[in-house]
């Protein structure tokens, strides 16, 4: 295990462990066996299957970048990213998870997944940015 972050020619893959679940109600999260998850949605599917091969990541940006036109949008996917590596879902090549992953704590409930929905409203986001 290493203690830099991933830059653009870093490898990444997704950890053996990684879990995802689908709802009822089409919600999708992730998470690593026996620790908590996380809601995801299409971005983070798009995400763990560009990743399912050790890939650098200034590659995987390229590639869904045009599937997220727009400064906000880059801004988003590589936060994405590393939220997933610091969880330890993605993982540098060849170690075995993220430095600080055997922390992962995500909190759990209906409260997560409200904000999340909040969050992915552009509308209302926009407005309470410009408030």
């Amino acid at each position: 295990m290493t203690d830099r972050l991933p830059d653009e020619t870093t490898l990444l893959q997704v950890a053996p462990d990684v879990v995802l679940r689908f709802d009822r109600e089409r919600k999708i999260s992730l998470g690593r066996a026996g620790a908590g998850s996380i809601p995801g949605g299409a971005r983070s599917l798009a995400i763990i299957d560009a990743f399912s091969r050790p890939r650098p990541v200034g590659e995987v940006v390229a590639a869904l970048g045009p599937a997220t036109p727009g400064a906000q949008a880059w801004i988003d996917l590589t936060a994405e990213i590393m939220t997933l590596y610091r969880l330890g879902i993605l993982t540098i090549a060849g170690e075995s998870a993220a430095p600080g992953a055997s922390a992962f704590a995500a909190p759990s409930g209906d409260d997560l997944e409200h904000h999340a929905d909040m969050l992915n409203d552009a509308a209302r986001t926009g407005a309470f940015l410009a408030a």
